[in-house]
This record gives C-alpha cells, sequence and structure tokens, in this order.
C-alpha cells in the first residue's frame, strides 16, 4: 500500500526534510567557523579557505619569491629611479632614457599602459616631470594626474591620442611605478588584474576606488594587512613586495 494512504504518513516525509535541515545547518556551521575576522582592527570578514589555499602552495613554492619575484623586481626598481630622478630635475633628455629602459620596466605594468605613457612623456615630459617631482606618496596621486594632464585640459583631452591613460587602472600602475622606483620594499607596482584582485579575494574586502589616490592607499594597506597573515602562518615574508610576489603567483597559477 502507497506510503500516501497511510493517516501518519506524514512523518515519513518529514524526515528528508529534517535530514536536509540538518545539512544546511552543518553546512553553515562549517562556514561560520571559516568565517575569520581580521585581527588587526579592518573589522572584515575573510573566508580564511583561500587564505589556507595560498599558504598551502607558497608553503612548498617560496622559492618563486626569493628567486623569482623579489629577486629580479628591485633591478627594475634601480633602472628607472635614475630616469624619474631626471624627469624630477627637469631634465630634457629623461623621456629617450625612459624609452632606452622600456623593455626593463615595461612588463610590470603592461605593454598598453607604458607605451601610452612613452608616448605621452614624449608630448609632455615636462608636466610629467613636474608631477613627479610633487609625487611624495600614494596621497599624491590624484594631484600628480591633475598636473600631468593639464596641457590637453584635463582627462577630457585624452581622447586624442592618449585614450589609455583614462583607465584608472592604467594611472594607478603608472603612480605606482615612480613610488616603487623610490622605495620597490614598501610600494610594490599595482596592478588591478595581477595583484589587486588576488588581494581583494584573500582579505575579502574591496579596495576603496573613489579615487586614485584611495585606491592605492588601500592597496598598499591591504597588502601590509596580508603580509601580517601570511607572517602569522609561518611564511617567511621580509616586506611588501614579497607580498606583491605573493599575489602574482596566485593570479599566474590561477589558485583561487
Amino acid at each position: 500500500m502507497p506510503l500516501s494512504r497511510f493517516p501518519d504518513s506524514r512523518i515519513f516525509h518529514a524526515r528528508p526534510r529534517a535530514g536536509l535541515v540538518a545539512l544546511r545547518f552543518r553546512e553553515n556551521e562549517r562556514r561560520q567557523r571559516r568565517a575569520h575576522r581580521v585581527s588587526d582592527g579592518s573589522n572584515q570578514q575573510m573566508d580564511l579557505d583561500n587564505l589556507d589555499a595560498t599558504v598551502a602552495f607558497m608553503r612548498d613554492h617560496w622559492h618563486l619569491i626569493t628567486a623569482d619575484e623579489s629577486s629580479y623586481k628591485p633591478g627594475i626598481a634601480a633602472t628607472v629611479w635614475p630616469v624619474f630622478e631626471a624627469a624630477a630635475a627637469g631634465d630634457p633628455e629623461w623621456p629617450a632614457s625612459l624609452k632606452k629602459t622600456y623593455k626593463e620596466w615595461s612588463q610590470q605594468i603592461g605593454w598598453r599602459c607604458a607605451s601610452a605613457f612613452v608616448d605621452y612623456v614624449k608630448d609632455y615630459p615636462v608636466a610629467i616631470g613636474d608631477a613627479i617631482r610633487n609625487l611624495h606618496g600614494p596621497i599624491d596621486a590624484d594631484d600628480f594626474w591633475h598636473t600631468a594632464f593639464a596641457p590637453v585640459g584635463g582627462r577630457e583631452g585624452l581622447k586624442n591620442g592618449f585614450a589609455q591613460l583614462s583607465a584608472p587602472g592604467t594611472r594607478g600602475s603608472l603612480v605606482s611605478l615612480v613610488l616603487f622606483s623610490r622605495d620597490h620594499e614598501s610600494f610594490p607596482i599595482y596592478r588591478a588584474r595581477n595583484s589587486a584582485v588576488p588581494l581583494t579575494k584573500l582579505l575579502g574586502e574591496p579596495l576603496d576606488k573613489r579615487s586614485i589616490a584611495s585606491t592605492l592607499i588601500s592597496y598598499y594597506a591591504g597588502i601590509t594587512r596580508l603580509g601580517k597573515l601570511l607572517k602569522e602562518r609561518g611564511l617567511p615574508v621580509r616586506n611588501n613586495l614579497d607580498v606583491q610576489g605573493v599575489l602574482w603567483v596566485v593570479h599566474d597559477n590561477k589558485l583561487i
């Protein structure tokens, strides 16, 4: 006789449903246990699965940092530093030096971004030099571009040949390149896809993208915070450049 004909057959149907509820409850408990409140006062929620997967991979592949990511990048900073110093000093030959060293630094920010910058510098070297001279930290990023774009009347003027420079990611990368040349350990280069995306996934919070300055400030703050979390889990992180290297490894290997 079918179960549905029993007066109390509802109890047989209730059992699978109760089991499903219990299963969902246990899953929610698991997720809550995996939820982690960052200990540095940021008051942000993050899922530890991505962080644990990254740490597990990096424990076995730390040579990708010491023998690759953090080994060659200081040399790039040393190469572009005198170029930007010459720009800040008003040296008329600095655009030629920038182009001459193109191969060394262009891969760090992407060739489209780098080529657009070289073209703009060629036409407006004084404006970029002034912007570089007045750049003292991430907080000055918006003023940097205000000065740099003055000859073309602001961002609207970029439509005629310099459209690539209007992209926020491009402008963030270029400012970070200048900062990187001066202090590569504290200010690794910003790349929206290569470093910012994995950073936000690992920390479980977005960057503050209200402006280029706020983007970079939150980016470097996030890298510093992530470095502390990686150290707590036993990775031999030395500085922010190591953390950026981890982010590039995460991106290149599609770890999260």
